[in-house]
């Protein structure tokens, strides 16, 4: 999460740009956008997802290769000072096996 979106989008232009991430997804959600959460989020973090709507913040869903997850997370966390910071568990993609 970042104070509004503007800082989110110097966020993610840092990841793609600067530090040439290569996010499977990447999106800015903001309160007027509540409806995507439930496409976007796992139930189990969507209430993350409000508080930070409800605090006027803005909110950077960035899904990448679970080998990158750790280092995404350092620099969302450290390089771009996001107010918050939640790591998912990896999940399956549709049509792949296990």
């Amino acid at each position: 999460a970042y104070p509004n979106r503007d800082i989110a989008e110097l966020a993610r232009k840092y990841l793609v740009d600067v530090r040439r991430v290569k996010p499977k997804h990447i999106e800015i959600l903001d309160r007027t956008q509540e409806d995507s959460v439930r496409r976007l989020v796992p139930e189990e973090f969507a209430g993350d997802v409000q508080k930070a709507f409800k605090a006027g913040e803005a909110v950077l869903i960035v899904r990448v290769d679970e080998t990158d997850a750790f280092k995404v997370r350092e620099l969302l966390a450290e390089d771009t000072r996001s107010t918050r910071t939640v790591a998912t568990p990896p999940t399956l993609i549709a049509g792949s096996s296990s």
